[in-house]
């Protein structure tokens, strides 16, 4: 790795960020944990004031709503932290940015979404969640009725988001359940098996995903096996950016009714792009799901990209940036960018978020242009293929606990650089 000394140029950088953070944002943090003033997410999210953070201490907690303003939900560094119930943002403004960093979210019912992003004009970001969706409920109530939700929902789903983006991330779908009872068959009843749940779902949204991995939910077995649940999916009107992600489809059900000669169920497809929907791909790895068993034989595989929809797959390689997300005051972090040896790495920073698609950079600019600084020169890509610079955390102005730092790089010279993935830095008062 080459490390390129230029701390001097970043301190200063992070320094004005400090000195301007008072127009940008009301600074106050929110501390929530065990002899915490706010013993729940969701009583510090109410409590809390546009701009705010919500710094959350390691335990596990109940789900929240967000809705109408901007705010930063944020783990606290080295804490786990743990929301069962799911996330719901909700009608937040443009103008107006919701991050979460650093949370395990599991959504605990079928068909109810791990994290719903519903009517949202502002931005979403999500760094670093582990997102877990719902396994499918159903059940033989008796050989005639089949009681619960077989079928798994979507993980994450937006519905008319305008931008979210995520990096760093892993969405799982949660998997269909097995509806079988060998006696019941062999009087003729037959079930299918519930579907796999889609890891992301779009709904006249625009989404970007860096650096993550999303997976379809395996399908339960069943007279007739349940499909797999997609990786990724896509309706019409929707915009989807992927850069170095994996998506995988769900597996197919097996069919289990040795009376009946029927295939087992299909595997999921890696990425669904419906009429209308546009996907737009650097450096990713994308598998459809396998099909389920069957007596008539497998099941179909899933496809890696299905559907009439348009995806464009842009060549080269992804880039990406590293450092530390919650730092004090004097805490020091190391911001990397990784390329190919002998490329030029330019980092921006900034105090907003934005979403602006930058095809000839193949990719997506996360960061609010109207208060954009740089591109401040981090050298050249060594032949480890990354460089990287220290960075010592300035003091937190007066009267502020908190600052929200953007982040990302561009890589090569000219028309052939690359955007990397983007970093969100909270920045503390040491007190906290």
């Amino acid at each position: 790795m080459q490390r390129v000394r230029s701390i001097v140029p970043i301190l200063s950088l992070l320094t004005i960020l400090g000195a301007v953070a008072p127009a940008a944002r009301a600074g106050d943090v929110l501390v929530v944990g065990p002899g915490e003033r706010f013993a729940t997410i969701a009583t510090a999210v109410v409590s809390a004031a546009d701009g705010d953070t919500v710094l959350v201490k390691s335990g596990t907690y109940g789900p929240f709503t967000v809705q109408g303003y901007g705010i930063s939900i944020v783990a606290d560094a080295g804490a786990n932290v743990t929301v069962t119930g799911g996330v719901v943002v909700v009608s937040v403004i443009a103008g107006r940015t919701v991050l979460l960093d650093g949370l395990t979210i599991q959504s605990q019912a079928p068909g109810v979404a791990c994290l719903g992003v519903l009517s949202v004009a502002g931005s979403v970001r999500v760094q670093r969640c582990t997102l877990l969706g719902a396994g499918g409920s159903g059940f033989l109530a008796d050989c005639n009725t089949v009681a619960g939700n077989p079928d798994a929902g979507a993980t994450v789903q937006l519905s008319a988001a305008q931008d979210v983006a995520f990096t760093r991330c892993t969405i799982v779908g949660g998997d269909g359940s097995t509806v079988f009872d060998l006696g019941c068959a062999a009087m003729g009843f037959a079930w299918p098996g519930g579907d796999g749940g889609a890891g992301l779902a779009l709904i006249s949204s625009r989404a970007t995903v860096y650096d993550g991995e999303i997976h379809g939910g395996s399908a339960g077995g069943g007279t007739l096996g349940g499909r797999g649940g997609f990786g990724a999916s896509a309706s019409s009107g929707s915009l989807l950016v992927l850069v170095n992600a994996s998506v995988t489809g769900g597996d197919g059900g097996a069919a289990l009714d040795p009376f009946t000669p029927t295939l087992g169920g299909a595997g999921g497809h890696a990425l669904s792009l419906n009429l209308g929907a546009q996907g737009k791909l650097l450096d990713c790895q994308l598998a459809g799901g396998v099909g389920g068993s069957g007596p008539a034989g497998q099941g179909a595989a899933g496809q890696s990209i299905f559907g009439p929809g348009v995806a464009t797959l842009w060549p080269g390689e992804s880039k990406s940036l590293t450092l530390g997300t919650v730092l004090r005051e004097g805490e020091s972090t190391t911001v990397s960018v990784t390329g190919e040896p002998g490329e030029l790495a330019s980092l921006f920073v900034s105090l907003h978020a934005g979403a602006l698609l930058v095809p000839k950079a193949k990719g997506v600019l996360l960061l609010g242009v109207q208060s954009l600084l740089g591109p401040l020169v981090l050298g050249a890509i060594g032949p480890g293929g990354s460089a990287s610079v220290d960075a010592q955390m300035p003091d937190v102005p007066a009267g502020l606990l908190g600052i929200d730092v953007w982040l990302q790089a561009a890589v090569g010279a000219g028309a052939s650089a690359t955007l990397s993935s983007w970093g969100h830095l909270t920045l503390l008062d040491a007190a906290l």
